[in-house]
């Protein structure tokens, strides 16, 4: 289905000339900066975008996914773990699935190629989305290519070559099964440029809300560079949960090298909103999703809980969201 060597470069915009040096967060070389340095990346359609439900048009009609293989209990074989220094990503082999997504409104069937995840230094930012400018502590991202095109590189050059899965989650008391089998490789996966395989078996639907009928759809781009506007975004109502033991493992991973003489921690590594431009972005469902949460101090830290209309990617929140 897909081969490690497209995989690695997945999340740095799927193409081998974008190294992770290239391209950083913050300083000079950070996303204030990518449009001068990748000229994809100041388009009127990137993502990601701040969700403002009061703006947000209802369109039920969209319909039930359909997933292929998300309930299979997976081979060890079929996935690669990997620190590419930006992330920490899942990379489908190939010989794995195919696992596919269709239905909720997307014209073709999409092959699931990774997944990866975005999050903050602390819990009230780490999200790439955010909901009236309110953040979450992580986001994560099933990425999938158009089974149309017959192969990643060859839907890479499409306007509908991409399709994005956002989910949402919450910090509980309780950790996050599927995702603790990721994170507990924590040792071998460290350091940037690590590999390795995935060590026991999960199904990948456990990633995925109990609710799949509920979400947010607009046209979009990929959020890091080359910022390929390219892809359909769904962006979850109903959030997953993982534990505050599990985030601050996250950000325990390291940015650099083992060779380098720096470790910095791996985090904050979500790319600010930017405009709609004119794109709509619509709904299943009425009514709205109202989280108790806090918003970042002066000094970065929590502050004072503040109550927002709220719709879900798959990212990670950071409390109790009450579903009205």
């Amino acid at each position: 289905m897909l081969v490690s060597g497209v995989l690695l470069v997945l999340v740095s915009c799927f193409s081998r000339d974008v190294r992770a040096a290239d391209w950083s967060y913050t300083g000079a070389h950070g996303a204030d900066h990518w449009k001068d340095m990748f000229s994809t990346c100041g388009g009127k359609k990137q993502s990601p975008i701040d969700i403002q439900p009061a703006k947000i048009k209802d369109k039920s009609e969209l319909g039930a996914f359909t997933l292929g293989a998300y309930d299979v209990e997976s081979s060890p074989s079929w996935y690669q773990l990997i620190n590419n220094g930006h992330t920490i990503q899942l990379n489908v082999l190939e010989g794995a699935g195919p696992l596919t997504v269709g239905g909720g409104g997307l014209k073709d069937t999409y092959i699931l190629a990774q997944f990866h995840m975005h999050w903050g230094s602390v819990d009230c930012k780490g999200s790439e989305h955010t909901v009236d400018g309110m953040h979450f502590p992580m986001e994560l991202h099933l990425v999938h290519y158009n089974s149309r095109y017959g192969n990643l590189s060859a839907a890479l050059q499409k306007s509908d070559g991409l399709a994005v899965l956002g989910v949402m989650a919450e910090v509980g008391t309780k950790s996050h099964v599927a995702l603790d089998k990721l994170i507990r490789q924590y040792s071998d996966l460290k350091y940037s440029d690590s590999k390795v395989p995935m060590g026991g078996t999960f199904k990948m639907i456990d990633l995925l809300p109990t609710n799949r009928f509920d979400f947010i759809r607009y046209n979009g781009s990929l959020t890091t560079p080359k910022c390929l506007e390219i892809v359909t975004w769904t962006v979850f109502r109903e959030p997953i949960v993982i534990s505050k033991t599990q985030l601050n493992a996250l950000r325990a991973f390291s940015h650099n090298t083992a060779n380098e003489n720096t470790d910095t921690p791996l985090e904050d590594n979500f790319r600010p909103t930017l405009p709609l431009s004119g794109r709509i972005v619509l709904k299943t469902y009425t009514g709205t999703t109202k989280p108790l949460s806090k918003t970042c101090g002066a000094a970065g830290q929590n502050s004072s809980p503040m109550v927002y209309g709220v719709f879900f990617t798959v990212v990670v929140a950071w409390k109790s969201f009450r579903l009205l």
